[in-house]
């Protein structure tokens, strides 16, 4: 399973922050790593770090089965990594969907 992760101008990835994002997207999606050709993570600071008070990071991740369209899931808040446990937990939440209805479950 390949991850890319790209990030808007306002947010910097670096080599640790890299290794947190592939770990959890690795541990939340590892059961579909066999299905999974692609995974892309965005991540964009929608208000802006100058702008006074908290700070809202849009995550969204972007998987792509074998066979299918990518599947598209986003999640907002305050910090990359919380923004990135959300999305990650509500692809998860959808692959599991996605592939029990293939199953026929």
């Amino acid at each position: 399973m390949k991850i890319q992760i790209n990030s808007g101008h306002k947010i910097t990835v670096d080599a640790a922050m890299e290794e947190t994002l592939n770990a959890e997207l690795n541990s939340r999606l590892a059961h579909f790593a066999d299905r999974i050709t692609r995974v892309e993570l965005h991540l964009q600071d929608v208000d802006g770090v100058t702008r006074a008070g908290p700070r809202q990071i849009l995550c969204r991740v972007e998987a792509r089965l074998a066979g299918r369209q990518p599947d598209v899931v986003s999640a907002q808040a305050a910090t990359v990594e919380s923004a990135v446990h959300d999305a990650a937990g509500k692809m998860q939440h959808l692959l599991d969907g996605i592939i029990a209805r293939a199953q026929g479950y």
